[in-house]
């Protein structure tokens, strides 16, 4: 309680230090792996071609160029705060990136919020997070065996976005994301204040953002937006297709037994949370 008291000050005196009101930020809290960045593309392009800009496909950093501060690190002097160009036209300041629980601190700015069916997230956590990283690829053998470390902080941030009722709070399902991100993107865009979004200017971003094949399966980890290669090359390119072609959606089955997917309904029931309630497929 002491630490997060610490913390609300610090956040505090670092806003008014900057002069900036919390109204100014849009706070991208999402559990990892669920469409954070394939959000951030389309709005990095949205806002370009609004600009009247044209854009360089082979250039993936424009999307931190566009939001390239975290919430948890830029915000309390921990790195400093980049300024970015992109958000004028709406209006706001920043759109810093969290995967953080619901903070009493986001209350006052707008705070939008992604999540997936958690077998899917398991997998895609294990596979674009350790199992192409020379360095972690060891770590767990199998995805089912990282379910004990992860479940909690998952439902933690699952149920705490659930939960902030009467907050200025816009929560979407990866699935609902990635199977109609023109109608969900226009949705934010209108939620966020712009009246009339630019639907031309919407459907050629999510164009180009579904050119991107870490966005589009709603998981993205440096090594892949700075052309790094994945430790077993192949695995990785077999794994992308199958995402492909399935839409994103429902690689757990390749994964979990029917046995383990019952075990991990326990665990989530466990904190409150009925796997039937997402879109596994």
């Amino acid at each position: 309680m002491i630490k997060l008291a610490i913390k609300r000050i610090i956040y505090k005196v670092f806003l008014l230090i900057k002069g900036i009101k919390k109204n100014d930020l849009i706070i991208l809290a999402t559990i990892s792996k669920t469409g954070t960045h394939y959000l951030r593309f389309i709005f990095a392009y949205y806002l370009s071609f609004s600009n009247g800009e044209k854009i360089d496909r082979s250039d993936l950093s424009i999307v931190d160029k566009a939001f390239p501060n975290s919430w948890h690190v830029h915000y309390f002097f921990r790195k400093r705060l980049v300024t970015s160009k992109y958000l004028k036209n709406l209006n706001f300041y920043d759109m810093p990136r969290s995967h953080y629980a619901y903070r009493n601190d986001f209350f006052g700015s707008k705070v939008i919020h992604t999540y997936r069916n958690p077998l899917d997230y398991f997998v895609i956590l294990w596979m674009i997070k350790y199992r192409y990283d020379p360095v972690t690829k060891d770590n767990y053998k199998h995805p089912f065996e990282l379910i004990d470390e992860h479940i909690e902080d998952y439902c933690n941030q699952y149920l705490s976005m659930s939960n902030a009722a009467g907050k200025d709070l816009f929560r979407v399902s990866f699935e609902r994301l990635i199977r109609n991100p023109v109608p969900v993107t226009t949705q934010i865009l209108i939620w966020l204040g712009e009246n009339k979004p630019d639907k031309k200017n919407l459907i050629r971003a999510v164009e180009e953002a579904n050119l991107i094949p870490s966005a589009k399966i709603g998981a993205s980890e440096k090594w892949q937006r700075n052309e790094s290669k994945p430790c077993n090359e192949k695995e990785y390119n077999d794994f992308m297709l199958d995402l492909e072609n399935n839409g994103s959606i429902g690689v757990w089955k390749k994964y979990f037994t029917n046995d383990q997917v019952r075990d991990i309904e326990l665990k989530l029931k466990f904190y409150g949370i009925e796997l039937k309630q997402f879109t596994l497929e």
